[in-house]
């Protein structure tokens, strides 16, 4: 069956990367892989930082050197919208893509650098939001593109695990998920453009966080300890239980675990805020 679904993702002109990738998701579900993750363990103190070690150590020299990215592809369809969800007001007339603009320019004028800002959209948002971003003109002025599409994988029947048929051909297709940035990146040549520009940081967050915003010293502390990656992170409360949670895996790896991925059996610990 997925030769059905290869096809359909050559005649839209998709990657071999991203055709490679839906391929080995496919392969997976047709497996009968679940996903899920079972018998992790807590981190340990020496594998978290807390805020408080950081404060005081800004840098705002590396302002030059971090892409602002932020991920922009959901719509508001559980709150009967049809448009991107960031367009929806959250203060007097203001929507979340004002409040983004206005502090990335107020940083950049704020302390003198040309801060990027970069939008990844889905197919079903990047229209909306570059039409409605026109009315900030300055937005415009740098070095990369505003925004960047993720990719788009054929929707996959429950029954037969066979490409999804629908008379409007959108309705056939949907977007990975924010999973795709790193795929996204590479694939349409935005990962090249950041590097041969000087960028070496990018803060991610999702659209609709506002109170996440650039902090240098989080980036400095990637610097001084040549780390590749890093996550910020919150103590969990109970209104935050079934929410994802860190982990430790056989290898000693950090993850982060989401309720998807845990076994019936382990939902007790799961939920247990004290242990995670």
């Amino acid at each position: 069956m997925l030769n059905l679904f290869v096809k359909a993702m050559k005649a839209e002109g998709l990657s071999q990367m991203v055709i490679r990738t839906f391929s080995a998701y496919y392969e997976a579900l047709v497996k009968g892989e679940s996903g899920k993750i079972s018998g992790v363990q807590a981190p340990g103190a020496e594998q978290l930082i807390g805020y408080e070690q950081l404060m005081g150590k800004e840098r705002n020299d590396l302002l030059k050197s971090i892409a602002v990215i932020k991920l922009n592809g959901g719509l508001g369809t559980s709150m009967g919208l049809s448009q991107a969800k960031s367009l929806l007001p959250v203060k007097g007339n203001m929507n979340f893509l004002d409040i983004i603009t206005r502090q990335i320019l107020t940083l950049r004028s704020a302390l003198g650098y040309p801060v990027q800002l970069m939008f990844m959209n889905s197919f079903a948002t990047e229209e909306d939001t570059i039409k409605y971003l026109a009315k900030y003109p300055d937005l415009f002025k740098q070095d990369l593109p505003l925004s960047f599409v993720q990719n788009k994988f054929p929707r996959i029947t429950q029954d037969g695990f066979l490409p999804f048929e629908h008379p409007d051909k959108q309705q056939r297709w949907n977007p990975p998920g924010h999973g795709d940035i790193f795929t996204a990146l590479s694939e349409k040549g935005i990962l090249d453009g950041l590097i041969a520009t000087g960028y070496r940081y990018a803060f991610v967050s999702n659209a609709d966080n506002l109170g996440a915003s650039v902090d240098t010293a989080i980036a400095a502390y990637m610097e001084e300890h040549n780390i590749p990656f890093v996550m910020e992170v919150c103590k969990r409360t109970e209104m935050d239980k079934k929410g994802g949670h860190l982990a430790v895996d056989s290898s000693d790896q950090l993850l982060l675990r989401e309720i998807a991925q845990c076994p019936p059996s382990e939902l007790d610990d799961f939920q247990n805020i004290d242990k995670f």
